[in-house]
């Protein structure tokens, strides 16, 4: 386990919420097309005027508050890991695109490919490289039991199955989780679907990522 502390995803979400809120009226001000829209979805929810809904949040600080984004659509849990990743590894992390050029996916074969298609994964998150050695990882951080949620673990499930099949030695894939729907026994779960001989495969939190890349 690493001795950097993991980030702290509730305090930076906290953060988060505080400086959207703040950004409220200038994004009012700037005619910010995603705060109009929220505006707007209001309105028609609750048949309100648009107007008079624009001037009580430049009059009620509570009131706009509710307008402010939501960290959780932001993708914030990613960029932190990324981040922790890159400072605590000493190495470069590549923080891969969603989709499009530099995105990376997982075959039903095990093969890492830039081609997206019917039958790959959910594309991969980070990749870096050490000793001749590659690294893919993917990301999730889950709070609660639900159908979202256990989506979610189904991903990483798939991924493991998937990477069953690979055959190249000279990469690893590690599958991150963090947040308290990963209980003991659904990292059981995950981890039950390693592979322990190369190329190797882990299911973790990220502060035990150190501890793997150390081995390479």
């Amino acid at each position: 386990m690493s001795k950097t502390p993991p980030p702290d995803y509730k305090a930076i979400e906290k953060q988060l919420f505080l400086e959207f809120k703040a950004n409220v009226l200038l994004e009012l001000k700037n005619r910010d097309k995603y705060l109009l829209k929220r505006i707007r979805t209001y309105c028609e929810n609750f048949g309100e005027d648009p107007l008079k809904v624009e001037q009580k949040i430049r009059n009620d600080p509570m009131f706009a508050a509710c307008f402010a984004k939501n960290p959780k659509g932001t993708g914030f849990h990613e960029a932190e890991a990324g981040k922790w990743l890159n400072n605590t590894l000493g190495r470069k992390v590549t923080t891969l695109p969603k989709s499009g050029d530099g995105s990376l996916y997982l075959t039903l074969k095990g093969k890492v490919t830039p081609t997206k298609g019917t039958n790959t994964s959910k594309s991969l998150d980070f990749m870096w490289e050490k000793n001749g050695t590659t690294f893919y990882a993917m990301h999730k951080y889950t709070e609660q039991s639900g159908g979202a949620q256990g989506n979610q673990m189904n991903e990483m499930k798939g991924l493991l199955r998937r990477f069953e099949n690979a055959t190249d030695p000279n990469i690893v894939l590690i599958v991150i989780v963090d947040g308290p729907f990963y209980t003991p026994a659904r990292m059981a779960e995950l981890q039950s679907l390693i592979r322990t001989t190369p190329p190797q495969s882990y299911a973790v939190h990220i502060e035990d990522v150190p501890c793997i890349v150390a081995k390479y």
